[in-house]
């Protein structure tokens, strides 16, 4: 178990250095940017969603609801409708009675990630540690619900 939680953290890690580096490489370009970044962080979804915690057959754990609710929060709606498209698409195919939660869960880290980004636009949240961990703890407690 502790072994899956190191991988989901290095998988974190080495997304937000490609983040970081495609966000500076397109620049001049954001369009293209956020198409990267949207298979960039589907990417990262898909990889761990194929090397997860497997609870039981079917029940997966994996780090999707964190890379989900980022893509909203710092890549906007096409990073986060692409990332979760593409999480989508490979939890359907994994199939298994988790199935429909974990689709409720991409959808529902997706939609929170978004309305922390408005919220955050308008000036009523900002990006410190303290509201980031608040944001982490209600997430998981309404991941939770879902299960």
């Amino acid at each position: 178990m502790f072994i899956e939680l190191v991988k989901g953290v290095s998988l974190l890690l080495a997304l937000c250095f490609l983040h970081g580096v495609n966000v500076r490489l397109w620049r001049s370009r954001p369009l293209v940017g956020q198409v990267l970044s949207g298979a960039i962080f589907g990417g990262i979804c898909v990889i761990g969603m194929l090397t997860p915690l497997v609870l039981k057959p079917g029940v997966i754990f994996d780090a999707r609801s964190v890379v989900l609710s980022m893509a909203g929060l710092f890549g906007g709606p096409l990073v986060a409708g692409i990332a979760a498209a593409m999480a989508a698409a490979v939890r359907l195919l994994l199939a298994g009675e988790g199935a429909a939660v974990g689709l409720l869960v991409i959808l529902l880290c997706a939609a929170s990630g978004l309305l922390y980004r408005h919220a955050r636009m308008r000036g009523w949240l900002g990006v410190d540690t303290i509201t980031l961990a608040c944001f982490g703890l209600l997430l998981h407690a309404a991941v939770l619900g879902l299960f």
